[in-house]
């Protein structure tokens, strides 16, 4: 029997101007932040001419994406603010397992499958910001979900 359990996150801000200029024309604010967690458990085992791995896998995951711009518009004769502020969430799981037979010391068969589960949830939303950074309005909204499975087999030889 085995577990093996991961964790891991990071927060990274982003603050550019992409103009290169003295004049504001453009300045990001970007900051991602992402944690994400995996836990496995196994069951392994070895008889005589057969041995196989079966197990259980897990996998939870949170990404955020905060990006507010402001942008001089020479239209307008003033800067213009925008937010938009993403949080995808994914959530999968997988059962497998596989075995091995040796046929002879040199040619086994094997055989396994696997089946994955993965959903997601995507969230969107657009504001208009004031050079402070501050929200002022909405300017759209939107959200998405989808999920997705599938079952993979496997059998062949294997000669060593």
């Amino acid at each position: 029997v085995k577990s093996v359990t991961a964790w891991s996150s990071f927060n990274q801000p982003v603050d550019y101007d992409n103009s290169g200029q003295a004049a504001l024309i453009q300045n990001n604010l970007i900051l991602y932040k992402q944690n994400y967690a995996t836990q496995e458990f196994q069951l392994n085992g070895d008889y005589d001419d057969f041995s196989f791995s079966t197990g259980l896998y897990l996998y939870r995951e949170r990404f955020d994406a905060d990006r507010d711009n402001l942008t001089y518009s020479i239209a307008r004769n003033r800067v213009i603010g925008q937010g938009q502020y993403s949080t995808t969430n994914t959530e999968s799981y997988a059962l497998y397992g596989q075995g091995t037979y040796k046929i002879t010391p040199q040619l086994s068969l094997i055989a396994g499958l696997r089946f994955t589960r993965e959903h997601k949830n995507f969230e969107f939303t657009n504001y208009a910001i004031n050079t402070d950074r501050q929200i002022t309005g909405t300017n759209f909204a939107a959200e998405s979900s989808k999920s997705w499975q599938s079952t993979s087999p496997k059998i062949g030889f294997e000669y060593a």
